[in-house]
């Protein structure tokens, strides 16, 4: 069997997104993991599993909880970083994508966004978002230690 850590940030901080952690192991639980620990009140994760699924995805159902702040800071980053460029921008791969937070918004600006995850559970949320927006994002489940984006001009990661 494979332990696993997760460090989850920004759970419990400040008195915001508060996710108790009784409740965080017994999902954990019921998502197959064994031996599953929590550290107080830190987010933080130790479990054992037999499965070749990553970590991230077992806790992809907490994924908007615990990334509340990110949206606004990648965005302000976009902005900063590649401002004079991204009006010119029309087709997009997300990275990582999670729940599709960036993709959706990507999307929104009339681009056409494929977004990546390993996670399944993020995968189906990044669906989901997409479909609530009335957006065209195409949504892969794929490892990206082997994915490889050969026919998109631009892909983000954030």
């Amino acid at each position: 069997m494979t332990r696993y850590v997760a460090l989850l940030r920004g759970i419990n901080v400040g008195g915001r997104n508060i996710i108790a952690m009784p409740a965080l192991k017994a999902c954990c639980e019921a998502e197959g993991l064994e031996d599953v620990a929590t550290y107080i009140q830190s987010g933080n994760v130790i479990f054992m599993t037999r499965s070749t699924r990553s970590g991230s995805s077992y806790l992809g159902r907490f994924y908007d909880a615990v990334t509340r702040g990110s949206p606004d800071m990648n965005r302000h980053a976009r902005k900063k970083v590649l401002g004079r460029i991204l009006p010119r921008i029309r087709s997009d791969c997300d990275l990582g994508c999670g729940t599709g937070t960036t993709a959706v918004e990507l999307a929104r600006g009339g681009r056409r966004v494929h977004a990546v995850d390993a996670s399944p559970t993020q995968c189906r949320q990044a669906r989901a978002r997409a479909r609530e927006a009335r957006l065209p994002v195409r949504v892969l489940c794929a490892d990206l230690r082997s994915f490889r984006p050969t026919l998109l001009p631009w892909a983000w990661m954030e």
